[in-house]
């Protein structure tokens, strides 16, 4: 697994919303494989930022939260029905 740092920086260079706060971008990029080979288990992700599961599992939340709002507000009012 890269190290959160080079994930971090890999996900800030690559167009990751800047709306998403540390750790939140390379949480979304090692969980979901962006600009890696396989999505990461929860459990990897957690183990590489020294974090546990339950205080990953908000971060990952509070991330796809943040990239879905952006999303509907790039869309306009047809994005949420």
């Amino acid at each position: 697994m890269e190290a959160p740092d080079t994930a971090c920086a890999l996900a800030a260079s690559e167009g990751v919303p800047r709306s998403l706060t540390q750790p939140e971008p390379a949480i979304i990029v090692c969980r979901y494989g962006i600009y890696v080979c396989q999505p990461k288990k929860l459990a990897d992700v957690a183990e590489a930022f020294g974090l546990s599961r339950e205080r990953v599992r908000p971060l990952q939340r509070r991330a796809e939260d943040s990239l879905r709002a952006g999303m509907r507000a790039n869309l306009g009012p047809a994005a949420g029905e």
